[in-house]
């Protein structure tokens, strides 16, 4: 074979199965870029979003249930404390009940029995209907059985009813099952004031404030230093009970 002329371009590369190369400039849309490379246009279609999936039945009953829980659940808490307003609610007879505040209020009722026992300064109980019933003294606070006077406002007590025929005025029962009442002596006195009087008992103003009777007895006491007032500086018994609770 002749030798290939100089000036010819070699295009023995033909054939290989190579592309033939784009030339060093080209035109795309009618302006020239460099390079060959024919630019792509950015597309203006938006992605589309993808759809959200639908939850299953499975997932759909759960949700269900648990909120179906959650309105039992307030629903019970809304009427437990709905009750629990209702029946520490309380009534005005409670209120009015003089002496001490009773747990369960009952009309005014009067009875007469034989006192048996006499527990401290402001307790006693009294045979009534064949049965004890024990009586907290309205409206008056004694010493307890632990604090100083205690002994002597149970003595004082016992020596104005113990084993006498009283007459009793009751009111309702304490929180602790205790008939809330007046003692009325054989004598025509009230055993609430004569203990007021005599220096051995607190008027319990917490519970019997409109009460000026027994009121002016404790004022008169404190003036003469009768009983308890002989010290300058008793403690009441509320306070003797609030502090031993702590202890």
């Amino acid at each position: 074979m002749a030798d290939q002329d100089k000036n010819e371009p070699d295009l023995s590369w033909l054939g290989q199965g190579d592309s033939v190369p784009a030339p060093s400039s080209q035109k795309a849309d009618g302006k020239k870029i460099a390079g060959g490379a024919v630019p792509i246009e950015p597309s203006n279609t938006k992605p589309r979003a993808a759809a959200p999936s639908r939850p299953s039945p499975v997932m759909l009953a759960s949700i269900c249930g648990g909120a179906l829980v959650l309105v039992l659940l307030f629903h019970g808490l809304v009427n437990h404390q709905s009750q629990t307003a209702v029946t520490t609610r309380p009534t005005a007879a409670i209120r009015n009940a003089p002496g001490m505040p009773p747990f369960r209020s009952a009309p005014a009722a009067t009875f007469s029995g034989q006192v048996v026992g006499v527990a401290d300064g402001d307790t006693i109980s009294v045979m009534h209907n064949g049965r004890l019933e024990k009586i907290r003294l309205s409206g008056i606070d004694c010493p307890e059985m632990g604090q100083a006077f205690g002994k002597d406002a149970k003595e004082y007590a016992a020596s104005l009813c113990l084993n006498k025929v009283v007459s009793a005025k009751t009111f309702g029962q304490d929180r602790y099952g205790r008939t809330i009442g007046d003692i009325r002596l054989p004598d025509g006195r009230v055993l609430n004031r004569e203990l007021v009087k005599a220096g051995w008992a607190w008027w319990y103003r917490q519970y019997a404030r409109n009460d000026s009777v027994l009121e002016k007895l404790e004022r008169d006491a404190r003036n003469s230093h009768s009983g308890l007032w002989s010290d300058p500086y008793p403690m009441p018994p509320w306070q003797f009970r609030q502090r031993e609770k702590h202890r």
